[in-house]
């Protein structure tokens, strides 16, 4: 596991190598200490304001969670 921090939001990532998301997230959830989980997959390109606007908005509806649109990228050689 790794520990990023920046001045405004501390962040920790971990790999998780078994296969399969159901075992990424619960390993995220596992190693979780604050009151907000974000999760995106590797495929995935987030917005460069994607976890600010993610709890914003969670935190607005006084939600448990939320999910919104995101856009996918693949190598140039997946098929279609």
């Amino acid at each position: 596991m790794a520990v990023v921090c920046s001045d405004r939001l501390p962040l920790r990532f971990a790999v998780e190598p078994r296969r399969s998301v159901a075992h990424a997230w619960n390993l995220s959830v596992a190693l979780a200490r604050g009151a907000f989980v974000a999760f995106i997959d590797d495929d995935e390109v987030p917005d460069p304001r994607w976890l600010a606007e993610l709890h914003a908005a969670v935190s607005a509806a006084g939600a448990d969670g939320g999910f919104g649109p995101v856009e996918v990228r693949f190598d140039d050689d997946v098929p279609a």
